[in-house]
C-alpha cells in the first residue's frame, strides 16, 4: 500500500519542460472530443456524452406535440441524425466503460425515443427500440 502511494507522489512531482517552457501539470484533458483522464475511465466523457444528447434533443421538443406534433418517422429521423451522433461519437476509443455508463447511455436514448413515440413510462425499451428501428447503444 505504502509503494502505491509513493508512487502517486513522484508521478504528481514530476515536472516536464520542453525549449524551456515548463508544461502544466493537468488531470484531464479534451482531445479530439474525447475527455481523457488518468485512469482512463472514461466517466468525464460519458458525462460529456449524456449532457450533449439531452441538450440535442430539447431542441427537437418543441416540434413535438403529440398528435399535432410532427409524425413517428421524421421524429426518428431527427433523433438519429442530431441526437445519436452524440452518443456514438468516438466510441471504438472510449468503449472500455463500465454497464453503468452504458446504462446511462441507454437511459437517454430510451428517452428521447419514448418521448418521439409517445409511450408510457412503464412501456419497454426494447419493445420502443424495435418499433423505432434503432439498435441500442451497447451491442
Amino acid at each position: 500500500m505504502w509503494r502505491k502511494q509513493r508512487l502517486c507522489y513522484l508521478v504528481r512531482s514530476v515536472s516536464v519542460s520542453v525549449n524551456n517552457c515548463l508544461l502544466d501539470v493537468v488531470t484531464g484533458m479534451k482531445y479530439l472530443g474525447v475527455f481523457l483522464d488518468p485512469q482512463l475511465d472514461f466517466q468525464a466523457q460519458v458525462n460529456y456524452v449524456v449532457g450533449k444528447a439531452k441538450r440535442a434533443f430539447s431542441k427537437i421538443t418543441g416540434l413535438l406535440q403529440g398528435r399535432k406534433g410532427i409524425n413517428l418517422q421524421l421524429g426518428i429521423g431527427h433523433y438519429k441524425s442530431l441526437v445519436r451522433p452524440h452518443l456514438e461519437y468516438a466510441v471504438p476509443v472510449w468503449a472500455a466503460v463500465g454497464e453503468k455508463e452504458y446504462g446511462r447511455m441507454e437511459q437517454v436514448q430510451y428517452q428521447c425515443l419514448r418521448s418521439i413515440v409517445g409511450a408510457k413510462a412503464c412501456s419497454s425499451s426494447a419493445a420502443i427500440e424495435v418499433i423505432c428501428g434503432v439498435m441500442p447503444i451497447a451491442n
